[in-house]
């Protein structure tokens, strides 16, 4: 029997050891994702590994993905001179150990996981992009290590996971994100640790900005073409609403939103299911779907479920899906456990009864031509003055804050190839896509 593409996303706090075991194998999942606070390898990971010998795993570290809880890149933060020291010292000089009583970083042997915190007279809380994606490699490495250190094969490891969610129409710009992966791949590929790149919430990468504007996927295009590690891959999440028909509702904007990719590159659903934040309720998952007892909800979310799965393997570049989530860290997550008798039931019966078929071959790929190349009179500057005053957040915000020049006055223009923004201390324009050659002009 192939190992199941409908995978295991874990929070495993609540470990019971041959009980969950049973129930993981049943499903016969082909990759489970580990979501670590440090960077040891918990007891439980090293027993499923000997119990589902064919099973790969995926990590994410929590603390690093989220920047430690201090959002925001930059390429041009004001960061210390530490240019003499190694780049894992560089690291380690970022970092002191969290007293938590006390509540103040103190001098001391650097602590990984939620005991780090930033360094606060040494980083803004706008992040250079070098920087961390030292850290996350650096801490990416010392997970694969310990993996390894426990008798488990290198080649198990199905790959490891950035920063979560990009704040890509905030203080994450598309653009500058991609930097950042290409960086912490380029850190990575000479230990050939897998990378799964990006982590996209539901609803992103963004789009043109107006009604049924398609995907911009330009952004990642440095990525794509760059050397990477075997089962490297583009990773994001999916959801659709408890409350609406099913994943088919919003199909293409929500579910199905990373197949609109123009690139043959392959694909991991890191997250997906039920999620009532979709539709503006946190934390409703697939225990509120309709249904008159629990053995109706898990039925209906186990063919949702499928649903995706098959129109994923359709694709052919998608590897794997990993529904959020198998147990909870947090009361908040308990409508979304899948560590659930009930579920687990319907699981393996409807599969049983109805396995997934084999993934269609990857087909090319139509890459869209880009649009000829038009340098815009001087005069189109002017375009900016219909706009003034309807403000809007996009690609500029990072070279406006490095030269002080306020905020935001216009709306972003397109026109003849170019993009165009206003901001209180001038006028910004550049050739659409290239974000890093930024002209302005006063006003």
């Amino acid at each position: 029997m192939n190992p199941n593409f409908i995978g295991i996303h874990g929070l495993l706090s609540h470990w019971s050891g041959e009980q969950d075991i049973k129930m993981i194998a049943a499903g016969n999942p082909k990759e489970t994702k580990v979501v670590l606070v440090d960077t040891k390898i918990p007891g439980y990971v090293i027993e499923l590994a000997r119990a589902i010998p064919q099973m790969q795993f995926s990590f994410r570290h929590h603390p690093s993905s989220e920047l430690n809880g201090t959002r925001g890149l930059t390429r041009v933060g004001r960061m210390p001179d530490l240019s003499g020291l190694s780049d894992t010292d560089k690291i380690k000089a970022y970092f002191k150990t969290v007293d938590w009583k006390e509540g103040e970083p103190k001098e001391g042997k650097p602590a990984w996981g939620f005991r780090a915190a930033w360094h606060r007279a040494n980083l803004n809380s706008v992040q250079k992009v070098k920087d961390v994606a030292q850290y996350q490699a650096y801490i990416m490495t010392e997970i694969c290590n310990n993996f390894v250190a426990a008798g488990l094969s290198f080649d198990r490891i199905a790959g490891g996971e950035g920063i979560n969610e990009p704040e890509y129409w905030a203080s994450e710009a598309a653009d500058i994100v991609c930097d950042l992966e290409c960086e912490r791949t380029r850190l990575l590929t000479p230990s050939n640790i897998p990378v799964r790149a990006f982590g996209s919430g539901v609803g992103w990468p963004p789009d043109g900005g107006y009604k049924d504007s398609p995907v911009q996927w330009g952004f990642m295009k440095p990525w794509v073409d760059m050397k990477k590690p075997l089962k490297s891959a583009y990773h994001s999440h999916e959801y659709y609403s408890p409350t609406w028909t099913g994943p088919q509702q919003g199909y293409g904007w929500y579910v199905g939103r990373t197949l609109t990719m123009p690139y043959k590159i392959p694909i991991a659903i890191t997250e997906c299911g039920a999620d009532s934040g979709v539709s503006g309720t946190w934390y409703g998952g697939w225990m509120d779907l309709p249904g008159r007892n629990m053995d109706d909800k898990a039925i209906a979310y186990v063919q949702h479920l499928v649903w995706m799965a098959q129109k994923y393997l359709a694709d052919g570049r998608v590897v794997t899906m990993l529904p959020f989530t198998y147990d909870i860290s947090s009361a908040h997550w308990e409508k979304f456990n899948v560590r659930n008798e009930v579920f687990q039931r319907h699981f393996v019966e409807y599969l049983t009864a109805h396995p997934l078929p084999d993934p269609a071959p990857s087909g090319p790929v139509v890459i869209p031509k880009p649009p000829p190349v038009v340098v815009p009179p001087d005069d189109d500057w002017d375009v900016l003055w219909d706009a003034f005053g309807q403000k809007r957040s996009f690609a500029f915000p990072t070279y406006a804050q490095a030269h002080d020049m306020g905020g935001p006055v216009t709306r972003q223009i397109e026109k003849n190839g170019y993009t165009y923004q206003g901001y209180a201390g001038g006028r910004l324009r550049c050739k659409t896509g290239e974000w890093s050659k930024i002209e302005m002009k006063p006003w």
